[in-house]
């Protein structure tokens, strides 16, 4: 699985996910990023090199789960929110 072929970019998802108020395990970062990388035909993509660029991916794709989830599985709610 991706969460353990990638630690270096896991890692750096996940510490860029907590600053933003986002609390996301190993697993969950590395769908994130599968997702991503999904999205340009490719199984993983090389992580931009700053924390902006992969900020703004990042969020793109946090955003845009709820849609996602409903299209792939209509019958789960999604209440994922960010860290109080």
């Amino acid at each position: 699985m991706y969460h353990t072929e990638y630690p270096e970019d896991i890692d750096r998802i996940r510490r860029l996910a907590w600053a933003h108020g986002w609390d996301v395990s190993a697993y969950e970062a590395a769908q994130l990023w599968r997702m991503h990388s999904d999205d340009y035909a490719a199984s993983w993509l090389i992580l931009p090199t700053t924390d902006e660029k992969l900020w703004t991916a990042l969020e793109s794709l946090i955003n845009d789960l709820p849609n996602r989830v409903k299209a792939s599985m209509p019958m789960i709610h999604w209440d994922w929110e960010p860290r109080s």
